[in-house]
């Protein structure tokens, strides 16, 4: 929806620009096996594709799996790098262990949380000013990706997998994603509604699977347009 009001750059993606997956070594045996897993599935790799197809950033990003002591994601400035905790993806999978649904919950919850950093990255390098609330310009931004750069299943497996894992451990809150970055349910269904306003028909999963309450979509429809509103000026002829 958005991408369609955005002019589109004449110049082509260089090398040097754009999000990339980065793996580097890692010290734990833990870590490794997790690093050698996430490498094979090619997921992060595939994230990064996909934002480059969406946006065009002015300078390298890197979307990079770290050894840290917390289950969190936190955008280091410094290095340009989108940083996601080995420690966060274990936790995740573990709670997920052998259970093909879990598994794939998991994994969609993984993914948002790299959203989330994402979108952190996006408003540094493109220096848009957004108020005092950073984090409820994230949650926006993040809702916008979720509904434009993707077709209408994925936003259900993303949300769908935050809300699953939830769900299978209640302490969600406590361990992972829960520094300045804590995702509670009333931002969860911020970010829902705003992704279902979107496109109420496309996504019309979201509201039978219960991550929108019913009768909410003219309000959904509202916040997404005004969410519009203020979006397409700061992003402009970043999008493709």
């Amino acid at each position: 929806m958005l991408a369609a009001t955005a002019a589109v750059l004449a110049q082509p993606l260089t090398a040097q620009a754009g999000f990339v997956a980065e793996y580097p070594a890692v010290q734990s045996t833990q870590a490794a096996r997790a690093r050698e897993w996430l490498m094979e599935g090619r997921q992060l790799d595939g994230m990064a594709a996909g934002l480059n197809s969406w946006i065009r950033m002015p300078r390298r990003v890197a979307l990079r799996m770290v050894e840290c002591p917390s289950s969190d994601i936190r955008w280091n400035q410094a290095e340009r790098a989108v940083e996601i905790c080995y420690r966060m993806a274990t936790r995740l999978y573990g709670i997920a262990a052998e259970q093909d649904s879990l598994r794939r919950a998991a994994s969609g919850a993984h993914l948002f949380m790299t959203f989330h950093g994402v979108a952190h990255a996006i408003i540094a390098e493109l220096n848009l000013s957004v108020g005092a609330d950073v984090e409820g310009a994230v949650d926006e931004l993040t809702a916008l990706m979720l509904a434009t750069a993707h077709d209408g299943g994925f936003p259900l497996w993303i949300l769908g997998g935050v809300s699953t894992i939830h769900d299978a451990d209640p302490q969600w809150g406590s361990w992972a994603y829960a520094t300045e970055h804590g995702l509670g349910p009333e931002r969860f269904r911020k970010v829902a509604c705003l992704v279902y306003g979107a496109d109420a028909e496309g996504f019309s999963e979201l509201r039978t699977a219960g991550l929108v309450p019913a009768g909410a979509r003219q309000r959904c429809r509202a916040a997404a347009l005004r969410s519009v509103d203020v979006w397409s000026p700061r992003l402009g002829a970043r999008l493709r």
